[in-house]
C-alpha cells in the first residue's frame, strides 16, 4: 500500500537534522521477505509500491512484527539537503497506517541520509569511529599478551626459585651429596637408611636394599640429567629405569654406572626412538651391591 503523494512543502530542520513532513513522506508495507534483508532487498520489494523509480527516490527501512515498512522521499530532496549542510533526516511522525500495521515502530529508526546519500563528513567519522574501535581492540589484544608473558617469565622464575631452594635444603642435610644427584631421591635413601640403622636388629640379617640404594647415591654420577622414572632395590640389586634426551646420553650414563664403587652393574638395555623434538631413549639397568669390593 501506498501513502499520498507529496507536497512542495519545504523540509523543516534544527541545525543538521532535518525533520521530513509526514505529506512529502511515501509509504509501502508488505510482509517481510523471508531471509538477509538489506537496503537492496527491501528497495526492489517496495518498488511495485512505490509511485516513482526506486533510482529516483531515498528510503529508509524496518522490519517490524513481520512487517516490512518502507519510507522513501524524493532524491533530489535528498541531495538538496546534503547541499544544505543536514547530516541527519527523519520524518516528523509516522502515518497512522505505520501505527495500525505496524506497531511498535520508532520514527527515529528511519533516516533517509545514508547508503548513497549519506554525507561525507557523517561517513568519515563513521570510518574513524571505526578505526578507533579497531585500534583500541589492538592494543587490548598486545596487552593481554605481554601480560600472559610476563605471568610465564614470573612462574619460571618462581619454579626456579623453588628448586633451587630444594637443592640448597638437600646440600644442608646430605653435605657429601653429588650435584648431580636429585634432591628428591637422595633425601628419600638417607631417611631410609636411617630408618633402617634404627630398626636393625644383628649383623646375620638379609641385606637391606636401603643400603645400597644410599650407597648409590651418594655416588650418583654427575654431569647428566636422567629423567628417573624407576628405581628399586631389593637385596643386595637396585633396578634403574631412566628417560634421556638421546642415546648418546644414555650409554654415556650407564658407563659411568660401571664405575662406582661397591657395584656391579649388568647389562643395560638402551631402546631410543624419534619424537618431534628430536630424539628420546631409555635405559634399564641393574646393579649388583658387592660388599667386598665395597668395602
Amino acid at each position: 500500500m501506498t501513502n499520498t503523494i507529496p507536497t512542495s512543502a519545504p523540509p523543516t530542520g534544527e541545525r543538521d537534522l532535518v525533520r521530513v513532513p509526514i505529506d512529502e513522506v511515501y509509504v509501502a508495507i508488505m510482509p517481510c521477505p523471508p531471509g538477509h534483508v538489506n537496503d537492496r532487498v527491501a528497495a526492489y520489494t517496495a518498488e511495485g509500491q512505490l509511485p516513482r523509480p526506486i533510482d529516483e527516490l531515498a528510503i529508509a527501512w524496518k522490519a517490524v512484527a513481520g512487517q516490512l515498512v518502507v519510507l522513501a522521499v524524493d532524491r533530489e530532496k535528498a541531495d538538496g539537503w546534503l547541499v544544505q549542510g543536514a547530516t541527519s533526516a527523519m520524518p516528523e511522525a509516522l502515518p497512522a497506517v505505520v501505527h495500525s500495521e505496524a506497531p511498535g515502530t520508532n520514527v527515529n529508526s528511519f533516516e533517509f541520509l545514508r547508503g548513497p546519500n549519506q554525507p561525507i563528513r557523517v561517513g568519515t567519522q563513521r570510518r574513524i569511529r571505526r578505526r578507533v574501535l579497531l585500534f583500541m581492540a589492538i592494543a587490548a589484544s598486545v596487552a593481554l599478551a605481554y601480560g600472559a608473558h610476563r605471568r610465564s617469565e614470573v612462574l619460571l622464575a618462581q619454579g626456579a626459585d623453588v628448586e633451587a631452594a630444594t637443592g640448597a635444603l638437600a646440600h644442608e642435610a646430605l653435605p657429601r651429596m653429588p650435584d648431580g644427584a636429585p634432591p628428591e631421591l637422595a633425601l628419600t635413601g638417607e631417611l631410609r637408611r636411617l630408618a633402617a640403622l634404627a630398626k636393625a636388629d644383628g649383623s646375620d640379617a638379609p641385606p637391606d636394599g636401603r643400603f645400597i640404594l644410599a650407597a648409590l647415591l651418594e655416588h650418583w654420577p654427575q654431569g647428566f640429567d636422567p629423567q628417573v622414572e624407576r628405581l628399586e632395590a631389593t637385596g643386595d640389586r637396585i633396578l634403574l629405569h631412566a628417560g634421556f634426551a638421546s642415546r648418546g646420553q644414555a650409554m654415556a650414563f650407564a658407563d659411568a654406572l660401571t664405575g662406582v664403587p661397591g657395584f656391579a652393574a649388568e647389562l643395560p638395555q638402551v631402546r631410543s626412538a624419534a619424537q618431534r623434538g628430536g630424539e628420546a631413549a631409555t635405559l634399564e639397568v641393574a646393579l649388583r651391591h658387592n660388599e667386598e669390593s665395597g668395602r
